[in-house]
């Protein structure tokens, strides 16, 4: 009879020793579970930030584009400009139809003559 009850305490005791092993093998599973959801989740926001910083760029491309857009136009418009100032400068005499007059550095004004000298225009 004493044998049956150590037999019996034994069978116990290995039962509750085994209980905890299986639960331990459950509890691992799960928690590997987590660690690939996790994996997985901490790989979507990788993505998301990746589309982001993506969408971002092309909205600094077309921003950049805008400005060179821009800045062409007022390239242009100062061209003509320019253009514009340097013909009024150029002003023919009235006594000389084919004369041109041109505008010195200090603001003088004077033709080239048929010998390729400078005549100054009095004022």
């Amino acid at each position: 009879m004493k044998f049956l009850i150590v037999a019996v305490v034994l069978c116990i005791v290995g039962c509750a020793t085994q209980s905890p092993a299986v639960n331990s093998r459950s509890i691992n599973q799960a928690s590997y579970t987590q660690k690939a959801e996790l994996h997985n989740v901490h790989t979507q926001i990788q993505v998301r930030k990746k589309q982001l910083e993506i969408a971002n760029q092309k909205e600094e491309v077309k921003r950049l584009n805008q400005e060179i857009a821009d800045l062409n136009l007022q390239l242009d418009i100062l061209s003509k400009q320019i253009e514009e100032s340097e013909r009024a400068q150029l002003v023919p005499i009235n006594n000389a139809p084919s004369s041109i007059v041109h505008v010195g550095p200090r603001g003088g004004l004077y033709t080239i003559s048929s010998s390729g000298k400078k005549v100054y225009v009095k004022k």
